[in-house]
């Protein structure tokens, strides 16, 4: 069990996608079953048959309230090309985060895209870029 004392905060599998086994956790009895909730999921045939060395891992994050963004994009030799900003417009308080709708165009003003695209790009690497940001952090709250 992670000493995490940060709360709340979200947890995360290393190897899901699409908010798949994402859950947020208000104190150390939630984050204990939490745990137990995500190595559950990860134990279960469809997933543990992908034998990835990052099975067993999960992110832990301190929980950011407000609206979320997803980026796809590409890196290039050190330069992000965004492909398409997504607004969630559907609350994701929490304890799970389903995926629900993106609506594209982003409706959030220029200077608060162009600060999300930055900070995905200084936290990423060359590779295809897929993040969700929130919106109402100071820009550099990104997971990719």
């Amino acid at each position: 069990m992670p000493d995490w004392h940060d709360f709340p905060c979200v947890v995360k599998p290393l190897v899901l996608s699409g908010s798949r086994g994402v859950i947020r956790a208000d104190d150390p009895a939630e984050l204990r079953a939490a745990m137990a909730r995500i190595g559950a999921l990860l134990r279960s045939p469809d997933v543990a048959q992908r034998r990835d060395p990052d099975l067993g891992r999960v992110l832990i994050e301190q929980f950011i309230p407000g609206p979320e963004v997803a980026l796809e994009g590409l890196l290039v030799r050190g330069h992000l090309h965004v492909l398409a900003l997504f607004d969630k417009p559907d609350p994701l308080d929490g304890p799970f985060f389903e995926e629900t709708l993106y609506v594209t165009p982003s409706r959030h003003p220029a200077p608060l895209q162009d600060a999300i695209a930055r900070a995905v790009s200084d936290g990423s690497r060359s590779r295809p870029a897929a993040s969700v940001v929130s919106a109402a952090a100071p820009c550099g709250s990104a997971s990719a």
